[in-house]
């Protein structure tokens, strides 16, 4: 076991999140007068830190430091040693007069967590409350590497001379250590240098000694042997005295062609290195990156840009790993002399997870503040992971100032408060969702396209902000679309091969809806290809352009040798994706329907989705199925969001290029938040259609019973139902479908299936619906046509052609049976027996169906398992919220090997009504929602298991 295994990831956590925004505060400008009259660096040295052609030595920075001691009681100096030259080798603690009070107390509660002997969670958690997070930077371990010597003069100055809000909480929430790695060798460096009388002929080259008086630039691995004075002195403040949570180790060199090298770190990782460990400088590198990206300082790497990872047996960042303490590093170009990054060709791919934003060519890199202070970018943008850790009493968190936000699980309504109050911009948030997926997105297979203009689209929403005009309720907040729904700035594929790079010509009508009410389009979701209706079989959320998403609550492949093909082990939900939405993606995402694929994927992955009535939301620019049941909707973290949102897609007046979307009439200001009532339960009807939904019935002439739960998955719906009951709602129990228990084989809904699959060819199709396979063909051609020359093939027959010819390629991993039996249907000599199915299938959904059922108990709602409700609702077109709720065992048939340790799968309640009544459903479900607060987010980072 680690040293302080249990007590560590509290400290740490709130490390983090102070760190980043200490990191930013020393970029900012200052805003307020310091405290007192500090001294600066031009004033003392003659020269500011990171001027041109100038290098402090030990000695003048020793004596500055000393002046900022007598002049602000935010520094304390402290000799910690002697060198090996006999140097007084100094650290400079920096934090707010009260923390400095009471510096002993602060320095034994970083001990006892540390070593974590004999405290219980609760002692550790209380003593992460009364503490302080303890953060160490040094500097000039390799006194050559000369930007990290002198980065400590700057950052020591800025922080004991600035008095604006964030600098004063990040006094009050940290205690910061700055220590100079290598006096000796920073002397040797700087007088070296600055002995050349003419400034453009200095240089560090030809040094006449080591510049560590017995090892050079071998103090790296000292950290392991400690051998030298100047790492004795270090070992002992670290692993003796003030264990700090977290390390920042400065060093300079880099790929070639890049400015800043952080991490994350390259796979693979060392095993023995605790995962918290791992999670936590990888965030804190992600989010260093994520703030150069933000500041469009170009020239930065991470992960394959690098050759670092955490296997290397030396330096101090790996001896601290080892000491359970986050130790990180950057790599940074820079020198005294001005110089250029070089042009390498080979270092200029397009964006990937190793190099997410542009090289820098031809720059004029200036020491310090041109390429050091990049180096402290870590700024308040990725990740936020104090929020589950209350902050030490008095400190400006807990009084209310200015807080770092974060974009994980955080709500519509919360990211709008940000940016009104300054807080957050609409760039910042859609940075760190960027950064999240370029982080994560390579466990999870979230995302078919990311937007290349996201940035510049939310840098124009802010500017629209800060000019008094704001859209809608969406303004500057990022979402994503299902890639059947057209985009004119991302590819639309369908997760088809065929329609690779497929630009439509025209956008969806929803799409501009989106844009209008301020929206930003992040990404295009990973879908089941063509909205699953290619292969019968073919996993939820599988696609032949990216292959299968990962459900973020147990990312992991499916084990069993009959289904070990890459699928996920805990499924998706299809057709729509709620990955990334779960991840923290983007803020929620549009997905689209015609049985079950909002609600299944919702269901899956602990969200709310809410499947509008057919119509409510134009069609016009998505890929269809069938214009009969298909609609695109919502799915959200929160019923509020989702509320939101559907608002957004809805369109003031019904779309001249989708007749359906005259079915509806939208709420005043198309806004659905006036329905979101906390005593939306009280007195509501709903109906539990008992029958095959919760108990196994055999339809007329059936020999086996079909349908029902199982006893874990009735256990979540009887405590739904109790909790139902105590909320006021009147529960009908039971409220069975007429047309589920009909006697009637021929009015009987459970011997009327959709066709499917090569089973159901023609003339195998008389017991089943045509209404699918039908309008698939009717639809998909007439959406083709709408395309022009745009489009990539003319037919449906085309497309099988083409898939047929490009299986190689893996076109159709799984056949294309659906698309088969689609493309024999003969639209116009079909057409009667076509109206025919589609007027039973209204009668046995419909009237004989839902309806009926809920007329006779004089319903707002029925009740469903999950998202078992969603096939008898698609086809009349009905509208069904469903909510996260419950957890039950993911144990399929065949099981999975003993060793195999399943995470549960979610299991959520859905409510549906009758055409048009998502008003009162939202009403219910966001009652319900506020009543249980069931939803758990996944593991943060989703990658972990």
């Amino acid at each position: 076991m680690h040293r302080g295994e249990k007590a560590m990831p509290l400290p740490v956590r709130k490390t983090a999140a102070w760190v980043l925004g200490l990191w930013l505060a020393v970029l900012a400008p200052a805003t307020a007068a310091a405290q007192g009259r500090i001294t600066t660096p031009k004033e003392e040295l003659g020269h500011n830190f990171g001027d041109d052609y100038f290098l402090a030595n030990y000695e003048q920075i020793a004596a500055y430091w000393r002046k900022l001691d007598r002049e602000s009681d935010r520094i304390l100096l402290q000799e910690i040693g002697r060198t090996a030259e006999g140097r007084p080798h100094l650290m400079a603690i920096v934090t707010s007069p009260e923390n400095h009070r009471d510096l002993g107390r602060y320095r034994e509660i970083s001990r006892r967590l540390a070593l974590a002997e004999g405290l219980s969670d609760e002692q550790a958690r209380g003593l992460a409350r009364e503490g302080r997070a303890v953060v160490w930077i040094d500097g000039g371990l390799h006194a050559s590497e000369a930007l990290g010597a002198q980065q400590l003069g700057e950052v020591v100055y800025q922080m004991v001379s600035r008095d604006d809000e964030e600098t004063l909480r990040f006094l009050e929430d940290c205690i910061i250590l700055f220590v100079h790695a290598n006096p000796d060798g920073n002397d040797l460096v700087a007088d070296w240098y600055m002995r050349n009388p003419v400034p453009e002929q200095r240089s560090t080259s030809g040094l006449p000694r080591l510049y560590q008086k017995y090892i050079g630039h071998d103090n790296n691995r000292d950290f392991f042997a400690s051998t030298q004075a100047e790492t004795e002195n270090i070992n002992r403040v670290l692993y003796h005295e003030w264990f700090p949570q977290l390390l920042y180790n400065h060093h300079q060199s880099g790929p070639a062609g890049t400015v800043v090298w952080s991490p994350p770190l390259r796979d693979p990782y060392h095993y023995n290195l605790h995962p918290m460990l791992v999670l936590g400088f990888q965030s804190l590198g992600a989010a260093m990156h994520a703030r150069l990206a933000a500041e469009d300082k170009p020239g930065a790497t991470m992960r394959s840009g690098g050759p670092y990872d955490g296997w290397w047996n030396g330096g101090i960042r790996n001896t601290a790993a080892f000491h359970n303490v986050i130790a990180l590093l950057t790599e940074m170009i820079g020198n005294p002399t001005p110089m250029r990054i070089p042009l390498v060709m080979q270092a200029q791919p397009q964006p990937t997870g190793g190099v997410p934003m542009r090289r820098a060519t031809g720059l004029r890199t200036l020491l310090f503040l041109g390429a050091l202070l990049p180096s402290l970018n870590g700024g308040l943008a990725a990740v936020s992971p104090a929020t589950d850790a209350q902050p030490p009493r008095g400190s400006a968190q807990a009084r209310g100032g200015r807080q770092p936000f974060s974009v994980v699980e955080a709500t519509i309504p919360e990211m709008r408060a940000a940016m009104e109050r300054g807080r957050a911009t609409s760039r910042e948030i859609v940075l760190q969702y960027l950064t999240r997926i370029a982080l994560y997105e390579d466990r999870l297979n979230a995302v078919i396209a990311v937007n290349p203009n996201a940035l510049a689209e939310a840098e124009e929403r802010d500017r629209e902000r800060a000019q008094g005009r704001v859209r809608g309720p969406l303004h500057g907040i990022a979402v994503a679309l299902k890639d059947n729904i057209h985009t004119t700035d991302m590819a639309t594929t369908g997760g088809a091969l065929a329609f690779d790079g497929l630009v439509p010509p025209y956008e969806a009508t929803l799409t501009k809806n989106l844009r209008e009410a301020g929206a930003i389009i992040i990404a295009k979701t990973g879908m089941t290809e063509l909205a699953n209706w290619v292969a019968s079989g073919m996993p939820g959320n599988y696609n032949a352009l990216t292959g299968y998403g990962m459900n973020p609550y147990d990312p992991r492949r499916d084990p069993r040798e009959g289904s070990f093909d890459g699928r996920p082990a805990l499924g998706t939900g299809g057709s729509s994706s709620g990955i990334g939405t779960a991840a923290s993606f983007w803020a929620a995402n549009v997905g689209t329907e015609t049985s079950g694929s909002i609600l299944s994927p919702a269901n899956q992955n602990m969200l709310v989705g809410i499947k509008p009535t057919v119509g409510r939301i134009s069609r016009y620019g998505v890929i269809p199925i069938t214009a009969d049941q298909d609609t695109p909707g919502p799915m959200a973290r929160t019923v509020t969001d989702a509320a939101i949102l559907l608002g957004a897609m809805e369109g003031a007046a019904p779309d001249p290029e989708d007749p359906a979307t005259r079915t509806c009439q939208p709420p005043p200001g198309r806004d659905y938040t006036p329905f979101l009532k906390a005593d939306g339960l009280r007195g509501a009807r709903i109906g539990v259609p008992r029958a095959f939904y919760y108990d196994r019935v055999t339809p007329p002439g059936a020999t086996e019973p079909r349908g029902g739960l199982n006893d874990d998955q009735r256990k979540v719906m009887e405590e739904a139902i109790a909790l139902l009951r105590q909320q006021g709602a009147v529960v009908v129990d039971p409220a069975d479908i007429p047309s589920v228990v009909s006697a009637d084989p021929n009015g009987n809904f459970l011997l009327w299936p959709a066709c499917s699959g090569l089973e159901n060819r023609k003339g195998m199709d008389a017991a089943c619906s045509i209404v699918l396979k039908y309008s698939m063909k009717r639809d998909f051609n007439h959406w083709l046509a709408t395309l022009g020359a745009a489009a990539p093939v003319k037919s449906l027959t085309e497309l099988r052609q083409g898939n047929i010819a490009h299986q190689r390629a893996g076109a159709i991993k799984y056949g294309q049976a659906q698309l088969d039996i689609s493309d024999e249907m003969d639209v116009e000599r079909d057409r009667a027996r076509y109206q025919a199915d589609r007027a039973k299938d209204l009668a046995l959904t419909g009237a004989h169906g839902i309806d009926a059922a809920m007329k006779a108990g004089e319903l707002d709602a029925l009740l469903f398992p999950g998202a078992s409700g969603a096939a008898i609702a698609a086809r009349p077109g009905y509208p069904t919220v469903i909510v996260p709720f419950g957890m039950v065992p993911n144990a399929p048939t065949p099981p999975f090997p003993d060793a195999f340790e399943a995470k549960p799968a979610r299991f959520g309640v859905s409510f549906t009504g009758m055409a048009c009544s998502e008003p009162r459903l939202i009403e219910i479900a966001y009652a319900f929602e506020q009543a249980t607060k069931r939803r758990v987010p996944p593991p943060s980072p989703p990658s972990a298991p």
